[in-house]
Parts: structure tokens; C-alpha cells; sequence
């Protein structure tokens, strides 16, 4: 809308705003209105990939309908750990920790850590079957496999009859 020369935008597209004088003339302004992209959210802030592994990252653009360019530019601060293609999506190259940064064409940046490690692929008794005396003990051994795995390996045990073992 215009009112006394102040120009007020309602939605995106173009308007030609004409002013004419008293004795006929005119002039023109051509009037552009945008909505520029005003945020750039990823997925988190953090996350684990295992080595080796792909993951798409995903992302949101806000406002929805902005008229900006919805071109996301992907960087990693250290490739030799985690790659990233112009898509998202992202390979565990090696164990350690690199920085994702997104950033869209009018210069909106958001950042996820991601760390890449070796996971854990099972865990293995030393028997799947005791026959144990009433009142007697044996030791069960608990192996967290691979043995080269970067995730935490702590064990929790329990029984799921406490009144028999």
C-alpha cells in the first residue's frame, strides 16, 4: 500500500507506485518485494556416526516461502574425519570430531558437531548356558565387541529373576 509516499510491503512480488502532479505529470517507482531467509536450522547440534557410515543431515529454512535462493552451502572443518557432499550427507572418514557448517546464499550459517567412532557391534558372554549348584558361584565374563570400539564399554548386569540367580 502507499500512503503519502511511505511504501508498505504485504507480500512478495512487484508493484509499479506512481505519483502524479496536479498538472499531469508522473513518475514511477517499480517496487520488488522480498522475503528473505531469516534461519537456518540443522537437524542438531551434535550427533555420532559410525566410521564408515553415511547420514544425510537434514536441515530447515525459515521463512517457508522465502523469495531468497534455497541453496545450502555444506563445509567440514576437517574432511580427513567427516566428508560431506553438496547434498548433506555425510561419511565417517576417520575417528575424531569435525564441524558441519551450513550455510545458505544470503549468509545464515548453522553448525553440528559430529563426532565419528568405531561402535560397539555386540556383546558376548564367555557361556550362554550355566548349571550352577544352589548356593554356588561361577564368573561370567562379558566382552564388548570390537575391542577397538571409541564408545563408552561399560556393562550394566541384571537378572530377570533375582529369586533363582
Amino acid at each position: 500500500t502507499v500512503d503519502e509516499g511511505i511504501i508498505t510491503a504485504l507480500k512478495t512480488g512487484s508493484a509499479v507506485v506512481t505519483v502524479t502532479s496536479a498538472n499531469g505529470l508522473s513518475a514511477q517507482c517499480t517496487v520488488n518485494v522480498t522475503n528473505p531467509l531469516t534461519s537456518i536450522s540443522l537437524e542438531s547440534a551434535s550427533m555420532d556416526l559410525p566410521l564408515g557410515e553415511t547420514y544425510r543431515l537434514e536441515y530447515e529454512l525459515l521463512p517457508e516461502d522465502s523469495s531468497d535462493a534455497k541453496i545450502v552451502h555444506f563445509v567440514s572443518s576437517d574432511e580427513t574425519i567427516v566428508s560431506v557432499d553438496e547434498n548433506g550427507t555425510l561419511t565417517g572418514n576417520a575417528v575424531g570430531s569435525a564441524t558441519i557448517t551450513a550455510t545458505t546464499s544470503n549468509g545464515l550459517t548453522d553448525e553440528c558437531e559430529v563426532r565419528v567412532l568405531i561402535p560397539i557391534e555386540n556383546i558376548s558372554l564367555s557361556k550362554e548356558e550355566l548349571i550352577i549348584p544352589v548356593y554356588m558361584g561361577e564368573l561370567l565374563i562379558a566382552t564388548v565387541n570390537p575391542e577397538n570400539t571409541t564408545e563408552p564399554t561399560e556393562i550394566t548386569w541384571y537378572s530377570k529373576n533375582e529369586s533363582i540367580a
